[in-house]
């Protein structure tokens, strides 16, 4: 029988980098879905699964996530980058600049 998995979210995210380089966008969306349950106040795992689910079409979702990012980590600059970026390809500009 394997050993449990660690809480710790960090091998996670390597599983979910995996799997997009591979081209396995679902399976790397699940991957940092987890790695977010495992530590949901972690900022890199709402990034990554964001950036997936952008990826996979579900811009509603990528942004809600980068809001909800942005909002529990107001000092830090790649939450609202990655806010910026993403209001601005899916043409929320008011948002981008907020």
């Amino acid at each position: 029988e394997a050993a449990p998995l660690p809480p710790r979210p960090r091998p996670w995210l390597s599983l979910g980098l995996t799997e997009r380089r591979a081209g396995r966008h679902e399976a790397a969306r699940a991957a940092f879905a987890e790695a977010r349950a495992r530590d949901p106040a972690a900022l890199a795992p709402a990034l990554e699964l964001a950036e997936e689910s952008f990826l996979l079409g579900d811009a509603a979702a990528a942004l809600a996530l980068l809001e909800a990012a942005a909002a529990a980590h107001p000092d830090t600059a790649a939450a609202h980058a990655a806010l910026a970026r993403h209001c601005r390809v899916a043409q929320r500009l008011d948002q981008a600049v907020t």
